[in-house]
């Protein structure tokens, strides 16, 4: 955010917001998530809907990173190369979050099939999906308005969701 300012950099404030307005509507695939058992979240601090308040906050950074190298990554190789470098990312990226965050005591999941028992393949399934939209996602948030990054965020905060559900179909769970 200091770059940002210091900078005036239009782009990254762009994904900023695409980030926050993905991360927002993810509280409900979280909802979900608690609702159906397979996630949970340790007591203490404030909450946001069945979520922590940092989780809108940490999806958002989450985008802006993964986002941010999808772009690079279209500069260097073309989109669908990007596409697959970014899922590549993303596969190892995010399930390393959900081990430091279940080491870290801020949440856990549970009966589902999981890799090394903490990360549901579900989990992998859908995080695959929603860093494969990131690099033309991206293209579209530096050439369009911040509103379009608004509205681009919300849907792909309903891609998290909807991917979410479908790899928890898919993967079951172990109950």
């Amino acid at each position: 955010l200091l770059y940002i300012w210091r900078y005036h950099d239009e782009f990254l404030t762009k994904l900023v917001l695409f980030g926050l307005a993905a991360g927002m509507v993810e509280l409900l695939a979280d909802c979900w998530s608690t609702k159906v058992g397979w996630l949970v979240y340790y007591p203490g601090g404030p909450f946001v809907m069945c979520s922590p308040l940092y989780m809108p906050l940490g999806w958002g950074i989450m985008m802006v990173q993964i986002g941010y190298l999808g772009g690079l990554f279209v500069q260097k190789w073309g989109l669908p190369i990007a596409m697959l470098a970014t899922v590549l990312v993303g596969a190892i990226n995010i399930p390393i979050n959900k081990y430091l965050a279940k080491s870290a005591l801020l949440w856990y999941y549970q009966n589902v099939p999981m890799l090394f028992g903490v990360v549901p393949y579900a989990v992998i399934f859908a995080e695959c999906l929603i860093c494969l939209v990131l690099p033309p996602i991206v293209l579209l948030v530096k050439k369009h308005s911040w509103r379009w990054s608004i509205l681009l965020g919300v849907a792909e905060g309903f891609w998290m969701w909807g991917i979410g559900v479908v790899g928890y179909w898919i993967f079951g769970t172990t109950s």
